[in-house]
């Protein structure tokens, strides 16, 4: 342990001295680095001001001109206003003839140019820039001088500019160091607790990853559970959509995921829900176009042995997933995954048992919805039976007075069904019910509700319809059924009609007990009358009912109106 113990201390002294010697280091080199960048940069930069000097003061000699007394007087305009730069203009024999910094006593006693070596390395070369002690002035200088003829004078103009300038920008560049020294210890600083974050990070990785797998995996738990208690409370596909929608993307991210139910013939399968993006696969296709219920097991289109991808994918390259959807022993559907992002780290355990829970919940929600339309549908005709009717009807009436609104009730009949049943027998009965209820079905809007409340004694709810419109309504369903000619194999039946009485919210009732009843008196009054027809229940003033007659044949309304 002492030994171990030992190493580990080794270890951390050389990992902050790492730091400390990598600080000292990079300051060392961008102190070197920075001051030979800005001696470069501060020549340069002096030596481009001096070039625009010289040319200004050229150019203001041209203008003014070029004789002794004009040359002076350029260079001391040019001077006064760049008093740091000693402008000086010679003729060829190295005599004055203009000084920034002497006036014209100046210029008398002043010693020519002949000694100067910028003077004679211009002459030579045409231009020269260096930099040497000026014994006039014990400073240190740098001079630039240049050959130059304007007009008919010739000579050299030279500008020197004290090197106390460069040596100020030498001090502030040494503070400058200072500061960077100061800011690399802070870095160094930095960097040292950086590594010793890092180091306590890395003693406790192990620990943070164990938590964070444990959160997550309780996460998880919670998500499934609240998942199956959701899909267990759901009543149809939608409710199952809007709560997979939500939570299963919680779990596995948001993959294109989509589940597809087998028909009650189990020749066909057909996509039923989807979310995270649309569906590419087919929406409807043959149990045989895919390998997971062929094999009744997982199946991957792409794995690292082989690449079979299921031909109900059509033409999709994407590596999907397809998982049977098994409950009680019989594969009910697929649930299909195209596997990208973050799907490389998912366990394939979480998501087979998020396909057993939706397997689970779509058998027992398919078993509900058969229960569902054995206790509100009629098994002979498919309409629903009186069970739903009587829920209908209080749920609209309900509805119609809130809105303060109508609603029509036809009560339907169909005339001598009984002796139909004596003459045909009951097989040709029923195939008669089935053909009527197949006939109103299709005449009646999408909102009405049409009930078979037994026998031969049918109804239908018309929810938002005035006494008007219920009238046009049983005018058609009479005409409609009266024109039809049954047969049956190869046995005529000839036709069949009905009866029908109407009775409306809230002229003639204000409750389901009192709209049935006076629907049921209409009807009751249309049998009376002849059949064939429909009658309207009516209030008159003593409270009575009476009956308004709509004839529906066409031959008794043309007699009764020549008889008028």
């Amino acid at each position: 342990m002492d030994v171990s113990k030992r190493k580990l201390a080794n270890r951390r002294r050389s990992v902050f001295l790492f730091p400390f010697i990598c600080v000292l280091v990079a300051t060392l080199t961008a102190a070197v680095s920075l001051e030979q960048v800005l001696r470069s940069w501060y020549l340069e930069r002096t030596e481009q001001d001096m070039q625009q000097v010289l040319a200004i003061t050229l150019n203001t000699i041209k203008r003014i001109g070029s004789d002794n007394y004009e040359i002076g007087v350029a260079v001391d305009s040019i001077g006064l206003a760049t008093p740091k730069y000693h402008i000086s203009i010679a003729n060829l024999d190295a005599q004055l003839i203009g000084d920034s910094y002497l006036d014209e006593n100046g210029l008398g006693l002043a010693d020519n140019l002949k000694q100067a070596p910028e003077f004679q390395q211009a002459l030579q070369r045409g231009e020269a820039r260096l930099i040497r002690f000026n014994p006039v002035s014990a400073k240190e200088i740098f001079y630039l001088a240049k050959r130059f003829t304007i007009g008919q004078f010739n000579g050299v103009i030279r500008i020197g500019l004290a090197i106390d300038e460069y040596n100020k920008a030498v001090y502030e560049l040494r503070w400058l160091l200072v500061m960077l020294a100061l800011v690399g210890m802070l870095l160094m600083g930095i960097l040292v607790s950086m590594f010793s974050r890092y180091i306590n990070a890395l003693m406790s990785k192990e620990q943070s990853t164990l938590e964070s797998r444990v959160e997550e995996r309780t996460r998880d738990i919670l998500l499934l559970h609240r998942l199956t208690n959701m899909l267990a409370a759901c009543q149809n596909l939608k409710e199952v959509q809007t709560v997979v929608e939500d939570i299963v993307p919680r779990i596995i991210g948001s993959l294109n995921c989509s589940i597809s139910l087998v028909n009650s013939s189990r020749n066909l399968v057909e996509k039923k829900i989807d979310w995270s993006g649309n569906w590419p696969g087919e929406k409807v296709f043959n149990p045989q176009e895919c390998w997971a219920l062929r094999k009744g097991k997982p199946h991957f289109s792409h794995d690292e042995l082989s690449s079979q991808i299921c031909e109900h994918m059509g033409e999709s390259e994407e590596n999907t997933l397809c998982i049977p959807l098994v409950a009680h022993g019989n594969a009910i559907g697929l649930m299909h995954l195209i596997l990208t992002g973050r799907a490389e780290s998912l366990s394939n355990d979480m998501i087979f048992t998020i396909a057993e829970h939706l397997g689970l919940a779509l058998a027992n929600l398919n078993m509900q919805e058969k229960l569902r339309q054995q206790a509100t549908r009629d098994p002979l005709t498919g309409l629903h039976n009186r069970r739903h009717f009587e829920e209908a009807i209080d749920k609209e009436l309900s509805r119609s007075q809130r809105y303060h609104e109508p609603c029509a009730l036809l009560m339907i009949d169909i005339d001598n069904f009984k002796s139909f049943n004596d003459t045909f027998g009951h097989d040709a009965g029923d195939y008669v019910l089935k053909a009527i209820s197949l006939l109103l079905k299709e005449a009646v809007r999408s909102e009405d509700t049409l009930c078979r409340l037994g026998g031969e004694e049918l109804a239908v709810l018309l929810p938002k319809a005035n006494i008007n419109d219920a009238i046009a309504c049983a005018d058609k369903l009479c005409r409609m059924v009266s024109r039809n000619h049954f047969q049956l194999h190869s046995t005529a039946l000839g036709t069949v009609t009905i009866s029908i009485g109407i009775s409306v919210y809230p002229v003639h009732a204000l409750s389901a007990e009192g709209l049935n009843k006076s629907a049921d008196l209409a009807l009751y009054e249309a049998k009376t009358k002849g059949r064939n027809r429909f009658e309207v229940a009516i209030n008159n003033e003593e409270g009575e009912h009476s009956y308004c007659l709509v004839e529906v044949d066409e031959e008794k309304k043309q007699a009764k109106r020549s008889n008028s």
